[in-house]
């Protein structure tokens, strides 16, 4: 009888597969071998072979944030490695728990074809360009993004669904179409200019929040101008 340790399974995608590692350890983002907390005990077995998200990507996009990966030398070291050939080694992310398996298993290394996007300040962007030779080579394209667009009734009507959205996906109450409005009011009231609007909508995603908190604690069921 035959075992098939299947550790990416994509099969329900419509397309690439697009990850955004928030926690970048060497574990989530290589992959690991699983062995028991009692590792005294522990015996090889390919069926505790796990992926990382770099595997989980395969094919598609992975996100990962900069200053993430400047904090920890170990880890973006590796990633630097495996940027010069795409080829990603799964191993035990610990020493002292490999070094005790009587017979450890080593997979073979597999091929990857993955994007990666960094995201990052340009004071990071501009400290990598002069500390490491490596990364101007590896990171071609650089995409500024601006802190507000052009409004135009087809960006109102995006904005209406990304606030639809928020609350589906956190399960806060509606917004009516006035409060919608008024949303939208502060978003160009935050970059000073009725013809732009904010583009950063992690504070449109708060100011959403905090309303919603509001509306709740009048026992309301939709929020309402008042509660922005």
């Amino acid at each position: 009888r035959y075992q098939i340790n299947l550790i990416v399974d994509n099969h329900a995608l419509s397309g690439a597969p697009v990850i955004l590692e928030d926690n970048p350890l060497m574990h989530t983002l290589f992959g690991t071998i699983d062995y028991p907390f009692e590792y005294e005990k522990a015996e090889a077995d390919f069926m505790r072979i796990r992926a990382g998200s770099l595997l989980k990507a395969h094919g598609g996009f992975i996100m990962l944030h900069l200053s993430d990966l400047l904090t920890d030398v170990a880890i973006w070291a590796k990633l630097r490695r495996f940027l010069r050939c795409n080829r990603l080694q799964i191993e035990e992310q610990t020493p002292v728990i490999a070094a005790s398996i009587p017979a450890p298993i080593t997979p073979e290394a597999v091929s990857i074809d993955v994007k990666i996007v960094l995201v990052g300040s340009r004071e990071d962007y501009y400290f990598l360009q002069e500390e490491d030779p490596e990364f101007i080579r590896r990171f071609r394209v650089k995409v500024d993004f601006a802190d507000s667009f052009k409004s135009s009734p087809e960006t109102y009507y995006a904005s209406s669904i990304f606030v639809a959205h928020i609350c589906k996906s956190k399960k806060l109450p509606h917004f009516t179409a006035e409060a919608v409005a008024r949303l939208l009011e502060e978003s160009h009231r935050e970059v000073d200019d009725q013809t732009q609007q904010s583009a950063i909508f992690a504070r449109t995603e708060m100011l959403i929040l905090e309303s919603a908190t509001l509306c709740t604690a009048r026992n309301g069921h939709r929020v309402e101008c008042m509660d922005i």
